[in-house]
């Protein structure tokens, strides 16, 4: 793909790859500015046209958004090859993961994040759009310090694994799942919501009071 160009991107580096797609630097030759742009992988797009169409459609919904903490979807659209795109601000900066593994984190900068990170969620939340895959590597941090929440779900096949009926979190499991058209504001996305607010409340009242630093991940 470096080298080649996607209707008037020119594809410049690779950013980084997941289990659904890649990410790459591209220059935009009509507006002379870089841009980021995912592509589905090969094999997934060939293989599953539910899943490609998904991707548009979810990439078109998303793109409506306009909110100072939600990186700006800028076009999307299908190859010559039938190869689903879409075209990203790019975030030049770090991600919510990197300055965790750095333990840099004050509690009072931690609250902050978070509480940008809600309010993107709750502008995707009021258009109907589940990000249903919030995670420190999808929130990015810019280089003036405001959060950017990344890939609101965009190819992302929810795939729901069972449940041990015996174990002691089967209700909350059963209540945080989505399901793709889920209406929002149903128990199962307010359970969702709570949820997350649960865990980041935890991880703050966990920290250390001696340097008011999230502890760092066990290996």
């Amino acid at each position: 793909m470096i080298g080649q160009t996607i209707s008037h991107y020119r594809i410049v580096e690779k950013l980084g790859e997941g289990g659904m797609g890649v990410v790459y630097l591209a220059e935009d030759t009509l507006l002379g500015r870089r841009v980021a742009i995912k592509t589905l992988h090969a094999d997934r797009n060939s293989q599953d046209s539910h899943f490609r169409i998904r991707f548009l459609r979810e990439a078109r919904a998303v793109s409506a958004l306009s909110h100072p903490h939600i990186a700006t979807i800028h076009d999307y659209g299908e190859t010559e090859g039938g190869q689903p795109y879409i075209v990203m601000e790019l975030v030049k900066g770090e991600t919510l993961g990197d300055l965790m593994q750095k333990d840099a984190l004050t509690i009072p900068r931690a609250i902050e994040i978070i509480s940008q990170v809600a309010e993107a969620l709750a502008e995707a939340h009021s258009h109907g759009i589940i990000h249903r895959d919030i995670k420190p590597s999808n929130v990015a941090i810019n280089e003036r310090g405001n959060v950017k929440v990344l890939d609101f779900g965009l190819a992302k096949q929810i795939e729901v694994s069972p449940i041990n009926p015996y174990s002691a979190e089967r209700q909350t499991l059963l209540n945080t799942q989505t399901k793709e058209g889920m209406i929002v504001g149903t128990r199962a996305s307010k359970s969702t919501r709570a949820a997350i607010y649960f865990r980041s409340a935890a991880c703050s009242t966990n920290a250390s009071p001696a340097n008011r630093h999230f502890p760092q991940p066990h290996p």
